[in-house]
């Protein structure tokens, strides 16, 4: 995002919510379609050997969390403030032990690393399977687009244009959502 709001020329951007309202702001938008949602997701290791059920277990003494740092990750924000909202936050948040810029890097964590439990946006326990799985919390996050964006800046308006149609088949759709970009 930073190349293409300093001029860099492309025809599209996928992101997430909120970085439309950016390129929106800075002249750079011409078209939105949305492809998906994410949703943060608990993750533990298969077979949940610590038996962790709810966000209060997060905060057992020597549970060790990884999640998105909220500071640079949409994901950690609402989960830091899922937190908040719910007395727990400077429970959990002691045992996290891992704050990254990435999802690959705190999957990762649990994967192979010393982690316990981990805080990732929904898509990515698709890109591991067998390695991750999902606890259920039962909150309800705010709506989080994927979302495909025109940009002002292609050099071939009428292409961009296409291609965000096509994105709009359901077959597109249908794809985005089986490899987990929807909302439980």
């Amino acid at each position: 995002m930073p190349k293409i709001l300093t001029g860099v020329r492309a025809d599209v951007f996928v992101c997430h919510d909120p970085f439309e309202e950016k390129l929106k702001a800075a002249g750079r938008w011409t078209n939105t379609v949305v492809v998906g949602y994410l949703e943060p997701v608990l993750a533990v290791r298969p077979g949940n050997p610590k038996n962790i059920l709810t966000l209060e277990a997060l905060a057992k003494p020597g549970v060790k969390i990884g999640l998105g740092d909220p500071r640079y990750s949409t994901c950690g924000e609402l989960f830091v403030n899922a937190l908040r909202e719910r007395g727990l936050y400077d429970g959990v948040m002691k045992n996290a032990t891992l704050q990254a810029r990435s999802h690959a890097e705190v999957a990762s964590g649990l994967i192979v690393g010393p982690l316990d439990a981990v805080v990732v946006w929904n898509f990515v326990v698709r890109l591991y399977p067998g390695k991750l799985e999902v606890v259920p919390t039962g909150i309800s996050y705010p709506a989080t687009r994927v979302t495909v964006l025109g940009l002002t800046t292609s050099e071939n308006p009428a292409l961009r244009d296409a291609f965000l149609d096509w994105c709009r088949q359901p077959a597109v759709q249908e794809t985005f959502r089986r490899h987990g970009y929807q909302r439980r």
